[in-house]
């Protein structure tokens, strides 16, 4: 997981670079003490940031009602542990993707937190997996990262 999230570092700072560039293409030329490392730092904390605080609005607008759906998914996925918390990665009027953590005892008694995406669909009698996949589990052979990384 660190390896992705470096990767994630880099591509925030990889863009709050050619954001800051076109920035100060457009800006007038004259002696004010212009500092471009500012307005990388601040690119890139924005860059690093925002797509956090777009699934955490996400959630907290259409969350509650797909809790149920999550739950059962999970009974079907052989993990009889409530979510330490998901995150709506994307979201329609009748579709959601949405990653979950949850904390398991693996084989050997330690804790493992597992991480899963999930393809939720809303149809009349409401909000139901449709698809979900491992992401990060050890118990599982699973080693892979999703956007924005989430453990």
């Amino acid at each position: 997981m660190p390896l992705q999230f470096i990767g994630y570092m880099l591509a925030a700072f990889f863009s709050a670079t050619l954001i800051t560039i076109f920035v100060s293409m457009f800006r007038k030329v004259k002696d004010d003490g212009f500092k471009s490392w500012n307005l990388i730092a601040i690119f890139f904390v924005l860059s690093l940031f925002a797509p956090y605080g777009y699934s955490e609005f996400l959630t907290r607008q259409h969350g509650s009602p797909m809790e149920g759906a999550i739950v059962y998914a999970l009974e079907d996925a052989e993990i009889y542990n409530k979510p330490e918390y998901f995150k709506i990665l994307r979201y329609k009027e009748s579709t959601a993707r949405v990653v979950l953590v949850v904390k398991e005892r693996s084989e050997w008694g330690d804790i493992e937190r597992t991480v899963m995406t999930m393809n939720l669909e809303k149809d009349e009698d409401g909000w139901s997996a449709r698809k979900y996949r491992f992401i990060n589990s050890f118990q599982r052979q699973k080693d892979e990262s999703v956007f924005p990384p989430y453990w």
